[in-house]
């Protein structure tokens, strides 16, 4: 069982690192090759979906639509997170594509994902970590 629980500690820290470098690279790019521009948040969109957990069981999220502008051309988009701090009237500093600035996200959720996939893979490692030490130490004989 252990060696099971081994492979498991050991596969899922080098996928979840592989994922997180990857992520990081890609949030760098975006960050090299956009502009950035303020916005405003106009209202929140709520979607409600069922949840897995019964008939009657509905899950909601709040995205916040955000306007900005652009060499003076109006555009709205719906990000894809929100905080509850935020709030309508609330200003956030948005990166756009220069070649489409229809497409544009907010600066401070580029490397939400990578913090989140990076933390995932030091909560794996760490078991691991603790085992080589323990074992080396002889605290452990597994």
């Amino acid at each position: 069982m252990s060696d099971f629980l081994m492979i498991i500690f050991i596969i899922i820290p080098i996928i979840l690192g592989i994922v997180t470098t990857i992520l990081v690279i890609n949030a760098n790019h975006k960050l090299k090759n956009s502009l950035s521009c303020e916005g405003t948040i106009v209202e929140f969109y709520e979607n409600s979906a069922e949840t897995s957990l019964g008939i009657d069981s509905h899950a909601t999220t709040r995205s916040p639509v955000i306007s900005y502008s652009i060499n003076g051309r109006e555009y709205k988009f719906t990000a894809n997170y929100a905080t509850s701090s935020m709030k309508i009237g609330d200003k956030v500093t948005l990166l756009y594509k220069v070649d489409d600035p229809s497409s544009a996200t907010i600066k401070n959720g580029v490397f939400l994902v990578p913090i989140i996939t990076g933390s995932l893979t030091i909560f794996f490692i760490l078991p691991i970590i603790i085992y080589i030490k323990l074992k080396n130490n002889g605290l452990i004989n597994f």
